[in-house]
């Protein structure tokens, strides 16, 4: 699988995200942020290409979005390298 190819299926199951969202009609309730990409590495410099959404309602619940993500990192980056989890509170 070339790297194309990976992010064309990324782009489709973030599709697939979205359908499940308004399948349920929680546009209004949820805050989605995600980026998926691979670097490609060059002699001179490091390249990001990504797939990248978002659904926040303002500059303020993003800012929200990111505190969250910086703090779960810090909390879980020795218990869980890989950077999954799920919080329910």
């Amino acid at each position: 699988m070339t790297k194309e190819e990976f992010l064309l299926e990324v782009q489709r199951i973030s599709q697939d995200m979205q359908d499940l969202i308004e399948k349920y009609d929680q546009k209004e309730e949820i805050i989605s942020l995600f980026v998926t990409g691979v670097i490609d590495r060059e002699q001179d410099h490091d390249q990001l290409r990504a797939v990248y959404g978002m659904h926040v309602m303002s500059e303020e619940e993003l800012a929200e979005v990111l505190e969250f993500l910086v703090d779960a990192y810090l909390d879980s980056e020795e218990q869980n390298p890989f950077g999954f989890d799920i919080s329910l509170n």
